[in-house]
């Protein structure tokens, strides 16, 4: 069982008619250079998902730069309501957050987001969200408790897949199905049957890299190839070699979200 719990005048000089030319041509060749400029600024637009993990709706403004005023783009639904919209690196949004203003900008785009788009999860300012999660040993007769911190910006396309299984019970009987000591212990084949054959093949796309380098308690996703996380889930185990540490996260969907 898991629960998630919420705790920016000079004279005129006469010039020759072939400098007058010159003037003219370097004028031309500005404004070709400016057009060109505007039209690379307009190729960099992004698709933007903003995920609100708070448990309340909240409504997203964007910021004019130039008068400081804000206008609505929608609201978005609390616990994982989702809003995509087109944006560029720079463009400033705000939110309320009971009573708090929280501000959000948009980060200049990466390559790997290029195809993707961007990942942005809303809550409150807060840097992890908290899942307390319950797991049974011994045959079921024994019960202990493990708190997993889901940081907001190490992989949000990940930490919002993840918080979203968890509050659809997904992970609810769920069986650590590989337990390597000194290396990983993975879950994440749901056990409903029907529920896992819908997650098998609704991946995400992979979270750009940040070069976090895995610890000891770290959670990532498990996947076969590039943007193929669906649900199963790896914890990197105690004792793990430091070779091993490093190894982690050179394949691109290996980036930890907790």
């Amino acid at each position: 069982q898991q629960s998630i719990i919420f705790c920016p005048q000079r004279k005129m000089r006469q010039f020759s008619p072939r400098i007058k030319q010159t003037s003219f041509l370097l004028s031309l060749l500005l404004l070709w250079n400016i057009a060109v400029g505007v039209a690379a600024e307009d190729d960099s637009s992004v698709s933007v998902a903003f995920f609100n993990e708070l448990p309340f709706q909240v409504e997203l403004f964007w910021e004019n730069p130039t008068d400081g005023s804000k206008h609505s783009q929608g609201a978005i639904a609390g616990r994982g309501g989702t809003l995509i919209i087109n944006s560029y690196p720079g463009h400033r949004f705000v939110y309320d957050a009971l009573g708090s203003w929280q501000y959000v900008e948009i980060s200049p785009l990466l390559e790997a987001e290029r195809e993707v788009g961007k990942a942005i999860i809303l809550a409150g300012g807060q840097e992890s969200i908290q899942v307390r999660c319950e797991t049974s040993v011994k045959g079921g007769t024994e019960y202990e408790e493990m708190d997993i911190l889901v940081h907001t910006d190490w992989s949000p396309w990940g930490a919002s897949r993840f918080l979203e299984l968890v509050r659809e019970g997904y992970y609810n009987g769920c069986a650590l199905n590989r337990v390597v000591p000194k290396f990983l212990t993975q879950f994440g084949i749901g056990a409903n049957y029907e529920a896992r054959t819908v997650r098998r093949v609704d991946q995400i796309p992979d979270d750009p890299p940040l070069n976090i380098q895995f610890q000891v308690g770290y959670m990532s996703y498990a996947g076969s190839g590039p943007h193929s996380r669906t649900s199963e889930v790896f914890i990197v185990m105690p004792e793990t070699p430091a070779h091993q540490l490093e190894y982690f996260g050179t394949n691109s969907w290996e980036t930890p979200f907790a």
